[in-house]
């Protein structure tokens, strides 16, 4: 890393001490002006220190970066420099009545500001190209504690990190000078864009800072998105580093929401959309349970119920349906937030009474939480089948985006509940002691019920081990500490193309979230604590169970042999292999080489349900073998092991293994083919006996010269030539890809 230092650097302390001497005159004459009551448009004295000071700081930053972070020197720069003076001008254009002083108050405040700005700007350039490496990617690997700082010297590994830290800093810096420009423009409308810009950076640079979400809660409260600046409160709030006046801000802005509904009371009021009405009574839900001591359980009940009834009737109002979504995208964060700070109040008192009450309320947010979900996935529910969830065709759509928007709060919330399952022993505990009970209680039962359903449907293509990429929504919430752990395993590479906006296709990013609700779904069926949501391993459902239900699982699990379960799969699959010819699917088998090196590909020809995929025991026998080791081609073939286990694990009938007699030999022992028209290597026999018997026993006759109605899919030279010498058809992986892209075009 090239340092920020020449040979005639400064002297860091000479610099230091110049800069408190300045410090000491400034104040100084801040005092005397306090003293005179003087409060002048033109400060030549003030404003020839502060140009000292700014050098000064500006040369201690840039010099010694370290030095600079270690004395908070850029918080003395921003105060001293910009934001006393900034003061001053808004104090002076308060004050000041007649129009022309005001006018030559706004016009220096705006210089001012313009001329912070400048310097930011250029500070910040000064300071990347020292940094020399891309910030957000380094923001991740100390996000996710990777960073590698092997072999750099100590010194580098410390300017580094204070230069990343002062990088952030100034772009909060900056994007207050845009805020405060924007408040002071005398121009008519407001373009809050530019804080927004700089504020999000900020929080994409380092996530772990809740400041600069607590400065878009205030952005948002110009606009007057009520429900907006709560979101950005509480990420703050639920940060590694909340702000230190987050709490506050939340309890000032309900006590100026609840003063404008008393000033408004008496006046008439237009009418209002089910969602604005639900926004009042949810944020009306919120400030009760923010002031727990306060809340009165029976008005507490009212507002949730309110919530509730009108959030439940507006999936079938279209006008009000597209926003739907975005609205639970916030309010979900919302409730998980507030359930997390709910924990931390807990912990922090020995009261029993005040933590009796904290629980119940937890009680309340979890309801919310289980009723939302049961709503969302009820709306998938009511709109999808069996048939119509392959992905791509979804995503390609026009009805697929409004509907399908529904699966980014619900895989949020099922990421938080994954790493939160206490959630639901605490709700079972307390929820039978409350009068409320039967209100609250049946909705983690509706909840289930749907998110069984729904995964019995997806676990035919899901994959529920999970999935360990990024997606766009998450990019706000990275500092969100009840999700922290959840992210942290995330893929690096993916979450740095969801920080720097490269999207990836809509089906993949609806594919996640499918992969994110299954592996919930999967967990939380394997938890003994909630013993009434299993995962039946005979006929591969999810399901809810009563205690008659529960009683007959413990009796047939009892009585079930493991080798009986395996014949009940090989009848099963036997007895469906006629399902196959009527399925209109080309039929493929893949070598080892596709699962190892193109497992991608394998995985979205099945959730596509347009190829049924036949895996040859021979491949099964392949990658057992390369799975052992520790090479990265071990790696692969483990990872496609493991999806394979997975996927005939839920049965989907897009995928069968080959049975002991579905094979057909066109050679003789030796392997060489009739009227010595060829040989066939031992370690292609098995694989082409396969897809012989498959090619011309079970796949239908091609309807055309384009139709493929069965193919053995590989890159492998040797083996695409000697199967096209025994009739099998061939195609390659990428050429493979591009003919299901074309039938999903074309559905």
């Amino acid at each position: 890393m090239t340092k920020p230092m020449s040979k005639d650097k400064p002297d860091t302390l000479s610099l230091w001490s110049e800069a408190q001497s300045f410090e000491r005159a400034l104040r100084e004459h801040e005092l005397r002006k306090r003293q005179q009551r003087s409060l002048a448009l033109v400060d030549t004295e003030a404003g020839r220190l502060r140009l000292c000071l700014l050098e000064l700081y500006e040369d201690l930053i840039v010099v010694e970066p370290t030095f600079a972070a270690a004395k908070n020197i850029d918080d003395k720069l921003w105060n001293v420099v910009f934001y006393v003076r900034l003061e001053e001008l808004r104090s002076l254009i308060r004050k000041t009545e007649q129009n022309p002083p005001l006018l030559a108050a706004s016009e220096e405040l705006q210089n001012h500001l313009n001329m912070a700005i400048s310097f930011y700007q250029t500070l910040l350039l000064t300071m990347k190209s020292t940094f020399e490496e891309d910030l957000i990617a380094f923001g991740i690997e100390q996000y996710v504690c990777k960073r590698d700082a092997h072999g750099e010297p100590l010194s580098d590994v410390q300017m580094k990190m204070s230069l990343f830290h002062l990088i952030h800093k100034c772009t909060v810096y900056l994007g207050d000078l845009s805020r405060y420009r924007e408040i002071h423009s005398l121009n008519n409308g407001k373009n809050w864009q530019s804080p927004r810009y700089h504020y999000l950076k900020a929080i994409r640079i380092n996530p772990d800072i809740g400041k600069p979400y607590s400065q878009l809660a205030i952005v948002a409260s110009y606009t007057r998105s009520d429900l907006e600046v709560i979101y950005w409160y509480c990420l703050s709030l639920a940060n590694l580093n909340p702000h230190s006046v987050t709490k506050e801000n939340i309890t000032a802005f309900y006590n100026s929401q609840e003063t404008k509904a008393m000033l408004q009371s008496s006046e008439p009021q237009s009418p209002r959309s089910p969602l604005q009405q639900a926004t009042t009574d949810f944020l009306t839900f919120h400030r009760q349970i923010f002031d727990p001591e306060s809340v009165v359980m029976g008005d507490l009940l009212s507002s949730y119920m309110k919530t509730i009834e009108l959030v439940r009737a507006i999936p079938t109002t279209s006008s009000q349906a597209v926003p739907l979504p975005d609205w639970l995208r916030m309010v979900m964060p919302i409730l998980a937030a507030t359930y997390y700070d709910m924990d931390q109040r807990f912990g922090k008192t020995d009261q029993t009474a005040v933590r009796h009450r904290v629980r119940i309320i937890q009680v309340f947010l979890a309801a919310m939480v289980f009723d939302f979900l049961a709503i969302m996935l009820d709306v998938l529910l009511n709109n999808m089948t069996e048939t119509e969830v392959a992905m791509e065709a979804l995503a390609e759509s026009p009805d697929a985006s409004p509907l399908f928007g529904y699966l980014s709060p619900i895989a949020l919330m099922c990421a938080w509940l994954e790493m939160n399952l206490n959630v639901f022993v605490m709700f079972l505990n307390y929820a039978k002691t409350i009068k409320e009970a039967e209100v609250v209680l049946p909705t983690v039962t509706k909840f289930l019920r749907s998110l069984g359903k729904f995964a019995n449907i997806i676990s035919s293509f899901a994959d529920m081990d999970g999935s360990i990429d990024c997606l766009p929504e998450d990019a706000d919430l990275l500092g969100f500490l009840p999700l922290r752990n959840y992210y942290q395993q995330l893929d690096m590479e993916s979450i740095e193309d969801v920080l720097k906006d490269r999207q990836s296709a809509v089906s993949d990013q609806m594919a996640i979230r499918m992969a994110r609700v299954a592996r919930f779904a999967m967990k939380l069926s394997e938890d003994e604590r909630i013993d009434f949501f299993r995962f039946n391993e005979t006929d591969g459902t999810f399901n809810m169970l009563d205690e008659d239900a529960k009683k007959k699982e413990m009796h047939k699990l009892m009585k079930a042999l493991a080798t009986e379960r395996l014949k009940d799969q090989v009848s099963t699959l036997e007895q469906n292999i006629n399902k196959l010819k009527e399925l209109s699917c080309p039929m493929i088998l893949i070598d080892t080489n596709g699962y190892v090196n193109h497992l991608g590909f394998v995985k979205k020809w099945l959730a596509s349900r347009k190829s049924i995929v036949i895996v040859p025991m021979d491949v099964i026998d392949n990658l057992d073998r390369l799975k052992k080791g520790t090479e990265k081609i071990n790696a692969k073939a483990r990872e496609a092991i493991r999806y394979l286990e997975q996927r005939f694990r839920y049965r989907s009938e897009y995928l069968r293994g080959q049975q002991d007699e579905e094979r057909i030999a066109l050679w003789d022992r030796e392997g060489t083919l009739p009227n010595s028209a060829g040989f066939v290597p031992k370690h292609m026999r098995s694989i082409l006996a396969c897809a012989l018997y498959y090619q011309t026993r079970v796949a239908p006759q091609p309807l055309d010269e384009t139709d493929v109605p069965f193919a053995l899919v590989t890159d492998d030279t040797a083996l695409t030539e000697v199967a096209c010498g025994v009739g099998v058809v061939v195609r390659g992986v990428q050429e493979w890809k591009s003919f299901i892209e074309e039938k999903i075009r074309k559905r």
